[in-house]
């Protein structure tokens, strides 16, 4: 996990939106959306098109991943408080 992953999940405990997320993590848009996406493959986050926790896996995160909310995974928690 690189320390910007790491960041990433760091603000992901509690569900939080795209906007939310890069305010606090003061990252440009595209390298955030990348981060995102690459921490959803390896299953250490889940996303969500509400932010009431269903998961959606039809939603094309290229094109509405600024919408989306996200939620550190299990598997995602783990390894971040295992580093």
């Amino acid at each position: 996990m690189t320390d910007l992953e790491f960041d990433i999940l760091d603000e992901l405990y509690f569900v939080t939106s795209y906007a939310e997320l890069q305010k606090k993590t003061m990252l440009d848009a595209n390298l955030l959306s990348q981060n995102l996406i690459q921490l959803i493959k390896i299953e250490y986050v889940n996303y969500f098109l509400l932010a009431d926790g269903v998961q959606n896996p039809t939603i094309d995160l290229n094109t509405s991943i600024s919408k989306l909310y996200f939620l550190a995974s299990k598997k995602g928690l783990f390894a971040h408080n295992s580093k």
